[in-house]
């Protein structure tokens, strides 16, 4: 497991997961809802200037409805996401 960003091109990204391939290891990034929606809607509001330049952020998410009771059972932990 490696968490973002796994390298700064994705030449070495590719050349990363075939090494990891060639030696059969399962490689995994974590990019930890990098496309949610309202990451997205926070990214541009940043980058179009609407809340000024912000020196911290604090981010608390939750999944809404959670998961199954079943699935929290078999799933999950600390190196497989729900």
């Amino acid at each position: 497991f490696t968490e973002k960003p796994v390298d700064d091109t994705s030449d070495k990204i590719s050349r990363l997961f075939s090494i990891a391939d060639a030696h059969s290891v399962k490689l995994c990034c974590g990019f930890q809802r990098r496309f949610d929606d309202s990451y997205v809607s926070t990214q541009r509001t940043l980058a179009d200037g609407h809340i000024g330049n912000p020196i911290m952020a604090h981010v608390t998410f939750a999944d809404h409805p959670g998961p199954s009771m079943e699935f929290m059972k078999l799933g999950g932990c600390i190196y497989s996401d729900l």
